[in-house]
């Protein structure tokens, strides 16, 4: 995946949990996020879901980035203004304390590594088709047919197809 895309959406992810956790918190939101309650809540509903379209999350993005908390008003400006994260190759495997002195100059700078550094591998395929009995199996995606027969989704979607990890 592309860079650009990748950081606006660790962003977007970091908002929703930053709005979470200030709900778990107890935060007064200037701007209620009524319409993100039954996912802090962990009750989210098909209706809940649906209702979350792109022009409901935009608006709360925008309102957000007035909000008082500093983290969220920051990210929010961030993803609305395409201020996105810059990123830097980094190998876990090899650069680990790297990881740790970045964290620790970020605490030392007041800035919360919990949202500000983010690890991220762009190596995840956007879906990958049922293997049954395969290690670390994934769930297949099924698909109702009009005839009424179930079709797993790369065998009915050749854009799904040629992203899947088909060899």
């Amino acid at each position: 995946f592309h860079p650009v895309t990748r950081s606006a959406e660790v962003i977007l992810t970091k908002i929703l949990h930053r709005a979470k956790q200030l709900h778990e918190e107890g935060y007064i939101f200037t701007h209620a996020p009524v319409h993100f309650y039954s996912i802090f809540e962990g009750k989210l509903t098909l209706a809940d879901y649906l209702k979350l379209d792109e022009a409901i999350i935009l608006y709360y993005f925008q309102a957000w980035e007035e909000e008082e908390d500093p983290i969220l008003s920051d990210l929010c400006r961030r993803f609305i203004n395409r201020q996105l994260f810059q990123y830097a190759e980094f190998n876990p495997n090899e650069e680990m304390s790297a990881y740790f002195e970045l964290t620790a100059l970020f605490k030392e700078a007041g800035i919360d590594p919990n949202y500000y550094l983010v690890v991220d591998s762009s190596s995840d395929l956007p879906y990958d088709f049922y293997r049954p009995g395969e290690e670390e199996e994934r769930l297949p995606i099924h698909l109702l047919t009009q005839n009424g027969q179930i079709k797993e989704l790369s065998r009915q979607s050749a854009i799904v197809e040629s992203i899947s990890g088909k060899r």
